[in-house]
């Protein structure tokens, strides 16, 4: 029996980058081949990373059974339908965020890996850092006594309003790109029983360029979630509790936060592996390689959760995507 995942990586942008890097470094698995719309452009990336097999198209490697699974690194929009056709292949997939553009996309998706028994997850990072289980941890042990009020800003300030993070075809907008983290990091602290959603945000050509949202729990707590694409704002996470608060820097990626009582602040420290993506890579593989077709972590229902929301302020904003 294998003892390692063969993958795939599909595109050769800087997230590609960023897991070639890490795959080398998780266990339990090996960068077999890596697609491009270009076959030099994938050579090229192959030579860097000492990856012996490189397509020119995503077709030609999701014909190829020398990979086990993929990871899907293209823009946003084909997320979903490139899920789908490596699904359909017999792959398994890993996915950047967001897996899908909507919830309806999703149904698609989880339709399919059903139907061929296999495991698809949404890479959301963030949900497989060392530092968040030592928070829940500090949590459940009532340092900072009962959670009543989440934040999270994820906000950057990109000049290059040509980048696709700008489009407003159902590529783009903030929500999209990095208010995703602040909702599932919201979610991760106050459950997933929200009950009411408000939201604003400064728009340009359909998409939101920076925006706010307050969520309303069904136990009473309150988030408030904002991300940004053209407004720099400290990326910061909050946990707030009756007792205290905690303080993560760039919550979205952090390996450490502050605990603060009484006035007095303690720092932990929580570091990730590597560049923090093997974590996840290495929950893929354990899944994978033991038969399961989602995570406990990071199952398709939790995705589906968080992509209703975004379903939910998009309606709010007046945002219409156009499904591919």
């Amino acid at each position: 029996m294998k003892n390692y995942v063969r993958w795939g990586i599909v595109g050769t942008g800087d997230i590609a980058n960023k897991f070639a890097r890490a795959v080398g470094n998780a266990d339990g698995a090996k960068a077999a081949a890596v697609a491009s719309r270009r076959a030099e452009t994938a050579r090229a990336f192959a030579d860097v990373y000492g990856i012996e097999h490189s397509f020119g198209s995503y077709e030609d490697l999701a014909a190829f059974d020398g990979v086990d699974a993929v990871y899907i690194a293209l823009p946003h929009k084909y997320h979903a339908p490139y899920t789908e056709m490596f699904l359909r292949s017999g792959k398994h997939v890993l996915c950047e965020k967001p897996i899908a553009v909507s919830a309806g996309e999703l149904e698609r998706v989880r339709n399919v890996a059903a139907e061929r028994n296999l495991f698809v997850m949404e890479a959301m990072w963030t949900r497989f850092l060392p530092v968040m289980a030592e928070i829940k941890r500090v949590i459940a042990e009532g340092v900072i006594g009962d959670v009543l009020e989440v934040s999270a800003d994820f906000c950057y300030n990109n000049p290059d309003h040509t980048h696709h993070a700008f489009a407003g075809d159902g590529d783009g907008g903030s929500v999209l790109d990095v208010g995703i983290y602040g909702l599932n990091f919201a979610l991760m602290f106050l459950g997933e029983d929200v009950r009411q959603v408000q939201a604003m945000a400064r728009m340009e050509n359909n998409a939101d360029l920076n925006m706010n949202a307050l969520l309303q729990f069904g136990n009473g707590a309150v988030a408030r979630v904002s991300s940004a694409l053209a407004l720099e704002k400290p990326e910061l996470g909050y946990i707030y509790g009756s007792k205290g608060y905690i303080r993560i820097p760039a919550f979205y990626g952090a390996s450490e936060f502050d605990v603060v009582t009484d006035g007095r602040t303690q720092t932990r420290a929580v570091p990730f592996k590597g560049n923090g993506f093997e974590e996840e890579i290495e929950e893929a593989c354990r899944c994978i390689l033991s038969g399961k077709t989602q995570s406990d972590i990071m199952p398709p229902e939790r995705s589906m959760t968080v992509l209703k929301l975004m379903d939910t302020i998009r309606s709010q904003l007046g945002i219409v995507y156009r499904e591919t």
